[in-house]
């Protein structure tokens, strides 16, 4: 739970806080450029004598520039409610707070504030303020005061053009020691605002030292249901504000949960415990990117050319990943043609494009989409020729085949190419199960642009494949050798060898679990671990099936299969009368698993 004091924060967190110093407190007395109304200092308005203020400004200027009487632009001064609320932050320190104001030239982000501070009511200095708040600030903190002693504040906003309004409205405290949390009963509502925004709001907390104008809020959210108070910091708000947009979710038009923490002027945040937390829904996003379009084609080839652009922006998606789509139509475009097909990228701004048809002038186009499918709509349009090409790529064929039982790994030197470089030229594999091939029949398979070697799954055990491997350009030429290579891929144990035992050994009465002879089970999920590297029983010395040796006739087991009577154990041809013995076929495969290693696959 985040419950620590968060003093000192408040004056650099919260938007538009700031520190000043009021070196240790101020004066009675009326200074330069003020005169005494009866208890109260006020300014004399002539302009002459003003004090120099730490800006460097000419005297009479308002602010750190110095102090009001100078000559200002002829406008009305801001609309201003003057202070909101004075609160202890620190043994020294107090937060000031107010409401933004209004002006008829001026935005509220360019008016800025003068505060005058006084340790007697009514005795500010309107002639020499302790401090500027800078434009569009809405609180500040004074530092450097006498603990425990009351200073009286007032706050006023000047304009753009130097227009000083005059409220005296003033609000005291004392600097001193708080630890007492407010009192806060959390989240309210959460709105849809923006795009992947949303407007939360809540109640003021109440304090015993920091008026509702002094207390902040902490604004937290997650996408997940009873984590917001444990999610992400989304905003920590001014004093005073009970509701605020949260930007920067992390999706548009999705669920979120928000909580809300209060923090007074000393820091101090709030004890809820449970924390509220309530669920809203963020802004859909139905603005599309801004995005100036295509900035440049070049390098056309045959089959495609090169395109860049400048990265779009986006209220919501960020650049990287941010998608767009080139559109390549032949012939011109004029500003409103439909446009059709088109090749997408995602967070690049320069790409080659591909699938062109040879000497043909294209119109090119480029938008940006965001996340939300907004795609913006400029018909910036560059225009540029492809290429003619109907010479295929130099190539000589497959080199090098490796087979497993069901897989192949094929390989090539590069083919080269008049037009289309190495890595755009792609390569068309062609199988068969014996010399002849049909290339007017699509591949067997095809690589991404520049492979030169490829993995055939899904092969068939024990199975003679004959292979073919053609090269094609961006233009679609495929070259036309004949380079042919075969191989035979691997007995599989599973698929051709345990079928054999499974129907003719692993019978009842025979090679299963229970008391087979010689202890040799053949059952499926046995056979291997009995019968690979084991020792025949019958025979001291040799093993069923000697792995390490690819002559078939040295394993024992194949031998007895071979109905090789003059064995050491006497056994017979298997299995042995009167069921039929195995095929001379079946025994191959045996042979052949043995000579390739025995392989458990």
């Amino acid at each position: 739970m985040k419950t620590r004091n968060l003093i000192g924060l408040v004056g650099t967190t919260v938007a538009g806080a700031v520190f000043f110093s009021a070196c240790g407190g101020t004066s009675t007395t009326c200074g330069e450029g003020t005169t005494r109304d009866g208890s109260k200092c006020v300014a004399s308005g002539d302009g002459s004598g003003g004090a120099s203020g730490s800006g460097g400004g000419s005297a009479g200027q308002a602010g750190s520039g110095g102090s009001a009487g100078g000559p200002v632009a002829q406008n009305d001064p801001p609309d201003f409610a003057g202070v909101d609320a004075v609160a202890p932050a620190t043994e020294t320190a107090l937060l000031v707070a107010w409401q933004p104001a209004s002006d008829d030239t001026s935005a509220p982000e360019d008016i800025r504030y003068n505060i005058y501070v006084a340790n007697e009511d009514g005795m500010q200095n309107f002639g020499a303020p302790q401090a500027e708040a800078p434009p569009g600030a809405t609180s500040l903190i004074l530092t450097n005061l006498t603990p425990n002693v009351e200073q009286f504040v007032v706050v006023r906003a000047v304009d753009a053009d130097g227009n000083e309004e005059e409220n005296t409205h003033q609000v005291s405290n004392e600097p001193g020691f708080d630890t007492g949390a407010p009192d806060f009963g959390g989240v309210v509502s959460a709105e849809p605002a923006g795009p992947a925004a949303a407007t939360v709001r809540w109640d003021a907390a109440s304090d015993d030292r920091s008026a509702p104008g002094a207390i902040s809020y902490l604004v937290y959210w997650s996408d997940t249901e009873g984590q917001a108070i444990d999610g992400t910091l989304g905003v920590m708000t001014a004093p005073g504000v009970t509701e605020v947009e949260v930007k920067g979710l992390k999706f548009a038009d999705a669920d979120f949960f928000f909580s809300v923490r209060a923090v007074d002027a000393a820091g101090n945040v709030d004890q809820a415990d449970p924390v509220a937390e309530v669920g809203g829904r963020s802004g859909a996003d139905m603005v599309p990117p801004v995005f100036a379009g295509c900035r440049g084609v070049s390098s056309p080839t045959a089959s495609g050319m090169h395109v860049e652009w400048d990265m779009a922006r986006d209220d919501v998606t960020k650049p990287e990943n941010m998608r767009y789509r080139v559109y390549a139509e032949q012939g011109e475009l004029r500003v409103g043609d439909p446009l059709g097909a088109f090749q997408e990228f995602t967070g690049v701004t320069a790409v080659d494009i591909v699938g062109l048809q040879p000497t043909s002038a294209y119109s090119i186009v480029c938008r940006a989409v965001d996340e939300a499918d907004n795609e913006d709509d400029n018909f910036v349009t560059r225009l540029a020729t492809t290429l003619s090409d109907d010479i295929p790529p130099t190539f000589g064929g497959i080199t090098m085949a490796t087979v497993g039982s069901t897989d192949a790994d094929l390989s090539w030197d590069p083919a080269t190419d008049d037009q289309s470089l190495p890595a755009d030229i792609r390569y068309n594999v062609y199988q068969s199960l014996n010399s002849t091939f049909n290339f007017d029949a699509p591949p067997f398979a095809n690589t991404a642009p520049g492979e030169v070697a490829i993995r055939l799954d899904g092969l068939d055990p024990n199975v003679e494949y004959f292979w073919v491997v053609r090269a094609e350009d961006e233009a679609g030429n495929e070259d036309t050798n004949t380079q042919t290579l075969n191989r035979t891929t691997f007995v599989s144990f599973a698929l051709n060898v345990q079928p054999i035992w499974t129907v003719n050994c692993a019978v009842a009465g025979c090679h299963v679990p229970g008391n087979p002879p010689q202890g040799l089970v053949l059952s499926e999920g046995f056979a291997y671990s009995n019968v690979v590297d084991v020792p025949a029983v019958g025979s001291p010395g040799k093993l069923r099936v000697d792995s390490s040796n690819s002559d078939p006739l040295r394993s024992l087991i194949v031998r007895k299969d071979g109905d090789m009577l003059e064995m050491d154990d006497g056994g017979g041809k298997m299995p042995p009368e009167p069921r039929t013995p195995i095929s001379s076929a079946e025994l191959d495969t045996i042979m052949a698993w043995i000579a390739q290693g025995a392989l458990d696959n």
